[in-house]
C-alpha cells in the first residue's frame, strides 16, 4: 500500500519528530508522489485523528508506536513463509501463517479442482526455518 499516511510512517518511525514541510518534501522528493502541500497536511491531520500520529506542537508531530503502553511493530510479508532469511535471527515476537501450498499444482483448468493434501504438509525445515527468528518463548502459528 503506497498511501501518504504509510509512506511518512515508515519514513519518520524512529524520528521524534517531523514538520509538515518535512513531510512534503519526502512525499515529493524520496518518495516521488508529487502531491501538493494541502494534501499532505490533511492526510497528517487525518493519521492524528485516526492515532497514526501525535501533534507535538504547530505543525511538529510524530509517528505513533504506542498501544496500550507497549511499542510495536508489526511486519507483513507476501510471499513464501518458508524463506524468512531476511528477518534477523530472534528478533520478533510471533508468527501467524498460512500453511505451505503450491498455487500451480492446486489449480486444475477451468473448473479450479482443489489440491491433494499432500501440498499442505508442512515439513521439519518450515518450523526450524520460523524458530531462528523469533525470540525465545514465542510461537509460530
Amino acid at each position: 500500500m503506497n498511501t501518504i499516511q504509510m509512506n511518512l510512517f515508515d519514513y519518520f518511525y524512529e524520528d521524534e519528530s517531523f514538520t509538515i514541510k518535512e513531510a512534503t518534501e519526502v512525499i515529493n522528493t524520496v518518495k516521488d508522489m508529487k502531491v501538493n502541500d494541502e494534501s499532505v497536511r490533511a492526510r497528517i491531520y487525518e493519521g492524528v485523528e485516526r492515532g497514526i500520529f501525535s501533534k507535538i506542537s504547530r505543525g511538529v508531530y510524530q509517528v505513533t508506536s504506542q498501544i496500550k503502553g507497549k511499542e510495536t511493530r508489526c511486519l507483513l510479508i507476501n510471499g513464501d513463509g518458508r524463506d524468512l532469511s531476511s528477518i534477523p535471527d530472534k528478533s520478533i515476537d510471533g508468527i501467524v501463517t498460512d500453511h505451505p501450498y503450491s498455487l500451480v499444482k492446486s489449480l486444475k483448468g477451468g473448473n479450479r479442482n482443489f489440491a491433494k493434501y499432500e501440498l499442505f504438509r508442512y515439513e521439519q525445515n518450515d518450523f526450524t526455518e520460523k524458530k531462528t527468528c523469533i525470540k525465545r518463548g514465542s510461537f509460530p502459528c
